[in-house]
This record gives structure tokens, C-alpha cells and sequence, in this order.
């Protein structure tokens, strides 16, 4: 097919032109349909993509790879549940697809499932040993699980079929950081930095091993390459505020917090973030303030609802403590900090009536 050759030298859009047209011409031929879904799918243009798919399974409500296209979709929309019940029945009928596993296994990652997951991943590394993303996710799954030794030879495997792949490395030197090998971990993550300049991940992970090091001015630097890189990047902006705090310089931090606020009003990371760094040096009103305004942001920021929790309890206004804390079980129910910490202050109060929820 003409546009598949054009898709191979890096002319999409010539290719996606074609099979439009292709698709246009003759619909009923679904090979076109399905290479544009898959297209909007890597492009992350998932409006295109689903509409694509509902046309593949209107004229095919069977058609496997359509289904599979389906279950990525529903995973990029967050309905991780429903995407999990569809990858599983495709895996019913073709058990032996690796794609079909490997993406079963990032839907067990979304909903917090990792040795599912890991049983996933490696399915679908069983079926197709030279699978480069599933073992990167494998890699990435043990070393998130704190099996650094499985997440090194994982990575090792993917580096002899991809050398210059900069998600290994990063997994590389994050694993031999754990393990406290900080000359292996800063050659791997120096690697995939210079393999992806604009690698934030890469860029805060080894400055958390200048960090370990104590060598606080090469962190701050990595810190601030990773900040540029991604503003976003919560996690760098959490390890750049430990530096000046480390460096007894509490102003410097919120400075440095308020100054990316600046730049993404919107995130709710950071407001919690400076609601921290203002708990830890007692100014509570201006801590409550920042932490209210990260939950007007994102009403379901259960760690802002923890940290309200403890800024009351700090301040000994108890009953203000559980409202945060009923309202963090409002968003968790199972949260195990909240109800250990109502158990904790009702049982303070001999509130037994409240502990024990059995008083009408």
C-alpha cells in the first residue's frame, strides 16, 4: 500500500491523506480505517481515533484489533475499569497477543494492581521476548516495586535489542541509584539525558543523586534543568524546595515555589507543595491558605485533605481536624491514614459513641 510507504519515511501526513481517501473510496475495506485509527491513537488525537474505531466496529462488532484499539482508548480516558474488561475479553479470544498483554498490564498499572501487572508484562514478554515497550514497562513496574536487581536485568535485556533508548537508561540509573550505586546511576541518567535533552524525569532523578550526595549546587541545577524542561514537573519543584530547605533557607523556597506558581496557576501540586514548605515553618494561616486553594483547583487532592487535617490538629482544633479528615474519606473511603487519625481523636476525646459508629 502506497501510504504505508510513505507512513515509513516519516511522511504522515501524505499517508494519512491516502488512506482517507482509501477509506472514502471503499468502505468496506477496513485495513485503512484501522492504520488511521492506530495513527490518531500514537498522535494522542483520541477523537479522531474513536471515531475510526466505532466505523471499524460498526461494520465489524468482532474485529479484534478494533476492540484492542477500543481498550487504549478507554485507558486514555481514564475508565480504567472498562478498559481492563475489554482487554481481557480480547485476550479471550487471541490469548497469545502481546500487545493485547502488554496494554492489559499498563490498564493494571492505572488502577494500582502491580503483581497483576507484572504478570501482564510478563506474558506478553513470554510471547515476543524482543517486545521493547513491554519490557521498558516491566522494568519501570520493578523498579516502582523496589525489585531494583529485576528492574537492572529487565533493563539490560531491552538495551542489547536498544541501546540508545533513553527510558531504559532512565531505569537503568534509577535502579542503581536505589541500590546506592551512584557512579552507575549518574553515568545511565546522564545517558538518557543526552539521549533526550528535554528528559525532566531523567534530569530531577540525578538530582536526587547529587542530592544524596550532598552536592546540593549540582542538584539545584539539575533541578532547574528538569523545571525548564517540563514546568509541570511537581517532583522537581518538591526537590528544589528540599535544597534551599536543606540550606536553611526557608524564603528561597517559597519564593521559588510562588515563582512557578507564576508560570502555572493551575497546578495543584504546587500550591500543596507551598503549603508544606509554610506548615514546616509554622505559618499556619498562610499554609491553610495555599492548601485550600490546591483543593479549588482539584477538589479530590486527598493529600491536601490529610495536610489540612494535621495543620488543625497542630494548631489543637480538633473538630476542624476531622472535618478534613471525614472529608478525605469522602474522596477515599479506604483511606487508612483517615480513619486511624479519626480513631485517634475521637477515642482522645472518649468519643466512643463516633468511634465505634454503633450510637443512634
Amino acid at each position: 500500500m502506497l501510504a504505508d510507504f510513505y507512513q515509513s519515511i516519516q511522511k504522515a501526513d501524505i499517508a494519512i491523506g491516502i488512506y482517507e481517501e482509501l477509506a472514502k473510496e471503499d468502505p468496506k475495506n477496513l485495513l485503512p480505517k484501522k492504520r488511521l485509527a492506530a495513527w490518531h491513537l500514537e498522535q494522542k488525537s483520541y477523537a479522531e481515533a474513536e471515531t475510526w474505531v466505532n466505523e471499524i466496529l460498526s461494520a465489524n462488532p468482532k474485529d479484534l484489533e478494533a476492540r484492542l484499539f477500543r481498550g487504549r482508548l478507554l485507558l486514555a480516558q481514564n475508565r480504567v475499569s472498562d478498559a481492563t474488561n475489554e482487554l481481557q475479553h480480547v485476550l479471550k479470544e487471541e490469548p497469545r497477543w502481546a500487545q493485547g498483554h502488554y496494554f492489559l498490564g499498563l490498564a493494571f498499572i492505572q488502577s494500582k494492581n502491580p503483581e497483576q501487572a507484572k504478570s501482564a508484562l510478563a506474558e506478553a514478554v513470554r510471547i515476543n521476548d524482543k517486545f521493547v515497550p513491554a519490557l521498558v514497562a516491566l522494568a519501570q513496574l520493578y523498579q516502582n516495586t523496589g525489585a531494583s536487581d529485576l528492574a537492572i536485568s529487565t533493563a539490560q535485556q531491552v538495551l542489547a535489542i536498544a541501546p540508545s533508548l533513553p527510558a531504559d537508561n532512565l531505569v537503568m540509573g534509577s535502579a542503581f541509584a536505589s541500590k546506592r550505586d551512584m557512579a552507575s546511576a549518574k553515568k545511565y541518567l546522564s545517558t538518557a539525558i543526552t539521549q533526550d535533552p528535554d528528559n525532566a524525569v531523567a534530569q530531577q532523578q540525578l538530582g536526587m543523586v547529587y542530592l544524596a550526595e550532598k552536592n546540593l549546587p549540582a542538584a539545584e541545577k539539575e533541578f532547574e534543568a528538569a523545571l525548564k524542561a517540563n514546568p509541570k514537573h511537581a517532583k522537581s519543584l518538591g526537590s528544589l524546595t528540599a535544597v534551599y530547605l536543606l540550606q536553611k533557607n526557608p524564603a528561597r523556597a517559597i519564593a521559588r515555589v510562588n515563582q512557578q506558581i507564576s508560570l502555572v496557576p493551575d497546578q495543584p501540586e504546587f500550591h500543596e507543595l507551598l503549603g508544606r514548605v509554610h506548615f514546616s515553618q509554622k505559618d499556619f494561616g498562610a499554609a491553610e491558605t495555599a492548601l485550600r486553594k490546591a483543593l479549588s483547583i482539584d477538589s479530590n487532592s486527598l493529600t491536601s485533605y490529610a495536610l489540612l487535617g494535621q495543620l488543625f490538629l497542630a494548631q489543637k482544633s480538633q473538630d476542624k481536624a476531622i472535618v478534613e479528615y471525614e472529608n478525605l474519606l469522602k474522596s477515599d473511603p479506604k483511606s487508612v491514614l483517615a480513619h486511624t487519625m479519626l480513631g485517634m481523636i475521637h477515642e482522645s476525646q472518649k468519643n466512643f459513641c463516633l468511634l465505634s459508629r454503633i450510637c443512634g
